[in-house]
């Protein structure tokens, strides 16, 4: 089987071009367009990512992003629809589907429900296994900033992620489990259980690296 990355990637590439360069996004501020020029800078000039969690290498990968850009809407799809070159890190055996696995998947998400006529998609079984694990993996790094405890439930099962005196349960798919717990709390359907303050707190936590 196709591993998540790669069918993720033909899935964005494919997306893209049915929305044009300047559809909405989850993304504060990053239209289509911008969504696709960081996907291809993150694999051909990671040196640029840098300024997205240090404040002042902004400006570089501002200009880098700006540069990217310029090769177009449709060469940059076709670019990031063939995948990294077979120099890049990212072509090493095995490393696309661990790198890449949650950051396509997260940014999928970010150009389906920034459109009005979003409607969720079905993951396959052992999609939804995949991202379960992973979550469950990444979970306590990405939602240790919570000053409560805090129990991840779906169909794929139970898991705490944070233990606490004052707990609060999530219920949901586990694409909006991971899309939460990546600080898109506002664009998923999950139910909470728990004290209202409690709740509060965890909806009001900024999460992330």
């Amino acid at each position: 089987m196709t591993s998540l990355a790669k069918r993720e990637r033909v899935a964005i590439s494919q997306l893209l071009r049915k929305l044009g360069p300047e559809a909405p996004t989850l993304c504060k501020g990053w239209n289509s367009f911008d969504v696709l020029v960081h996907l291809v800078s993150r694999e051909t000039r990671p040196d640029a990512v840098l300024g997205i969690v240090v404040p002042a290498f902004s400006n570089y990968t501002s200009k880098v992003a700006q540069d990217i850009k310029r090769r177009g809407f449709e060469n940059l799809i076709t670019e990031f629809e063939q995948g990294p070159k077979t120099t890049s890190f990212f072509a090493l055996p095995g490393v696309d589907n661990l790198v890449n696995s949650f950051e396509f998947l997260i940014h999928h998400e970010d150009l389906l429900r920034g459109q009005p006529e979003y409607s969720p998609r079905n993951l396959d079984e052992d999609d939804k296994k995949l991202i379960w694990k992973r979550f469950t993996q990444a979970g306590k790094l990405l939602m240790r900033k919570a000053k409560v405890g805090i129990i991840a439930q779906s169909d794929q099962g139970t898991y705490t992620i944070k233990s606490g005196n004052s707990c609060v349960t999530m219920k949901g798919e586990v694409i909006d489990l991971l899309l939460f717990a990546y600080g898109r709390k506002a664009y998923v359907n999950i139910e909470f259980d728990g004290e209202e303050s409690a709740i509060r707190i965890l909806k009001e936590t900024k999460f992330g690296f």
